[in-house]
């Protein structure tokens, strides 16, 4: 007796071949204008880019905050302890940029020197983000770039993504990512002057992306 079993053939569909080097591009930018009555109150300034990565080790989870992903790195003298403020009378002047508070409830060991209620000098680790944003804008005179971190913002809209990922191998990966970024301040500082935003991703092999412009656009 001859027996005929069907025959199936799953024709799996070769993945893409991207670079191990994140790619990106611009889709679009939006404004939303949330104040109503309340100039106080923050807009939404939101851009989208589409990505490619060979082998997809796109964002950082919560867990991601050791080296090389650690917020910042602590200044310390030659004892080893850490510089407070007020150390020196060249250190700057306290913005939360340049200065960690430790809460005088809180308790740190540092270095084997014990921190309660203290305020140390630190520098800021561009690797904890993994998206890059920088401000530009013309007011007449050609395109200049708006400095958040600088006096009286000191803020950056730097930021972190998301592992993209979600299984335990590499693989290639490619699609859209939206990135929201929230202030009062847009349209006090931006008002009608046109704008462009330059964009940029890292992977956690730290690989920075090609770099962007969203096309010129004004908050009206």
């Amino acid at each position: 007796m001859i027996i005929t079993l069907p025959f199936f053939l799953w024709a799996c569909p070769t993945p893409p071949e991207f670079e191990e080097v994140p790619n990106i591009s611009f889709e679009k930018v939006e404004f939303f204008d949330n104040s109503g009555d309340d100039p106080r109150a923050s807009d939404s300034l939101r851009i989208t880019i589409n990505f490619e990565d060979g082998n997809g080790d796109l964002g950082l989870s919560s867990n991601d905050i050791y080296e090389p992903y650690n917020e910042f790195y602590v200044f310390v003298n030659d004892d080893g302890s850490p510089v407070f403020i007020g150390d020196d009378p060249e250190l700057p002047a306290y913005n939360p940029l340049d200065y960690y508070i430790i809460a005088a409830e809180d308790s740190v060991i540092f270095n084997g020197f014990l921190l309660t209620g203290d305020t140390i000098y630190i520098d800021q680790n561009e690797n904890y983000y993994n998206i890059f944003v920088d401000f530009y804008y013309d007011r007449g005179n050609g395109w200049e770039e708006f400095k958040w971190e600088e006096e009286p913002y000191y803020q950056v809209f730097d930021g972190r993504f998301p592992r993209l990922n979600t299984e335990e191998y590499e693989r290639p990966l490619n699609g859209s990512l939206t990135y929201n970024m929230i202030s009062a301040g847009f349209k006090t500082i931006f008002r009608n002057y046109p704008m462009k935003l330059e964009i940029q991703i890292q992977d956690r092999a730290l690989n920075k992306s090609n770099q962007i412009e969203t096309e010129p656009f004004t908050l009206q």
